[in-house]
């Protein structure tokens, strides 16, 4: 029985050597690709910080666009009572002058 164990473990041994063959060209590739990798990890870095840079300025501008919002409804709001007020003064200055008319 402990024959057929190292047998086993010699084929198995045999099989993963067999296949060391297939990955000699991919070796030679490996230095290469890890080097770019290395090389491209500071531009990555940069990448995730502008990411992050870009998510704060659109959380920033949200804010800044309902601020502007709020800021046009008063504007509106004002634009209309000073309509309103404008009116009145007319309509006063008119009463005043036909109250002055009247009296002449």
């Amino acid at each position: 029985r402990s024959d057929d164990a190292v047998s086993e473990h010699v084929d198995r041994v045999r099989a993963i050597y067999s296949r060391l063959g297939s990955l000699d060209a991919v070796m030679g590739t490996l230095p290469g690709v890890v080097d770019r990798l290395e090389s491209l990890r500071a531009t990555h870095q940069s990448l995730s910080a502008l990411a992050g840079s870009t998510d704060a300025l659109v959380d920033e501008q949200k804010v800044i666009d309902a601020a502007l919002k709020q800021q046009e409804a008063f504007l509106s709001q004002m634009e209309k009572s000073f309509a309103e007020n404008l009116s009145a003064m007319e309509e006063n200055a008119r009463q005043i002058a036909a109250t002055r008319g009247d009296r002449k």
